[in-house]
């Protein structure tokens, strides 16, 4: 194997083993790992981020989430790693805010495996991805939002990525009980975790919790 370890992470497990296999084909180090709203669990492969030694990371996800986004911010804002994102849409504040979070690059979800393999040699080299017109237009978009809006997605990616998937269930409407049986966990723990959430968003209630949630899917972030 040849060149820094990989952690391919993705919301699609097809997708996620498609590029593991396109990267695993070149002789690198791949390990991928499960994604919804944060990772999740790893299969065998290198060390766990955080570990030893230098790894590259490629986050595989869907943006039109804001709980998403909260975590994909969230991810690539810690450690020194390159982190290249690949995700659907146009250049838009969403890109903006991952850039501004820490993510190296980003690269449309249409581009080509071969295209992929390039844009993170590139990275590790250190080199850029993007054109700094489009860079710049990223960040502006971002920056142009109402602060209120960037302060509801500080606040998301303060959760804990289990937080963020009991969030989405309150959002879908479903009671504590059914969020308990789902994940195979006890009421009390869900109950702890609305409660953070709760904290978290500096909310009071669990109505008030998903309508601040509405209000990011509302807004100039999430618009067309």
């Amino acid at each position: 194997m040849t060149g820094r370890p990989v952690h391919v992470l993705a919301d699609h497990q097809l997708m996620g083993e498609a590029v593991a296999a396109a990267l695993n084909s070149r002789g690198r180090s791949v390990a991928t790992m499960r994604w919804r709203f944060g990772p999740a669990r790893a299969a065998v492969g290198p060390p766990e981020p955080g570990g030893s030694g230098p790894w590259s990371g490629v986050l595989v996800c869907d943006l039109d989430d804001p709980l998403s986004l909260a975590a994909a911010r969230c991810l690539v804002s810690r450690g020194t790693e390159i982190w290249l994102v690949i995700a659907p849409g146009r250049v838009d504040a969403r890109w903006g805010a991952l850039l501004a979070a820490g993510a190296e690059g980003i690269l449309s979800a249409g581009s080509s495996l071969e295209e992929l393999y390039g844009a993170l040699e590139r990275l590790e080299a250190g080199e850029g991805i993007l054109e700094p017109e489009v860079r710049s237009a990223a960040f502006d978009a971002w920056a142009a939002l109402p602060e209120e809006i960037r302060q509801l997605v500080a606040r998301l990616e303060r959760l804990t990525a289990s937080e963020r998937d009991v969030l989405a269930g309150l959002r879908d409407g479903m009671p504590v009980g059914v969020l308990a049986w789902e994940r195979g966990v006890s009421v009390a723990t869900v109950r702890s975790q609305v409660r953070a959430v709760l904290r978290k968003l500096a909310v009071g209630t669990q109505i008030a919790a998903v309508a601040a949630l509405a209000r990011l899917e509302e807004s100039e972030l999430f618009g067309e």
